[in-house]
């Protein structure tokens, strides 16, 4: 898990950055486990998708560094994006 741009220091070890290309993995993780409806495992595969294209496919208005995503450094782990 990458720190590049940190944007604030939250306190207690959490950090709220910019996100890059190396969080891919850990944001389709955090989003899959976070959006889809209860027993919806369609869905996730859906927001797998999306959340890979917007980090590597051209897109006209957004880039992998423009999520906001929060990580425990203590844990090393995006807890809210």
């Amino acid at each position: 898990m990458a720190s590049e741009k940190v944007i604030r220091d939250l306190g207690n070890g959490l950090i709220l950055r910019q996100s890059t290309i190396q969080d891919m993995e850990d944001l389709v993780a955090f989003h899959c486990e976070h959006h889809p409806p209860p027993g919806a495992a369609r869905w996730a595969e859906y927001i797998k998708a999306w959340i890979r294209d917007l980090m590597t496919k051209s897109h006209p208005t957004f880039k992998p560094g423009d999520f906001t995503v929060i990580v425990d450094t203590n844990i090393q782990k995006i807890v809210s994006s």
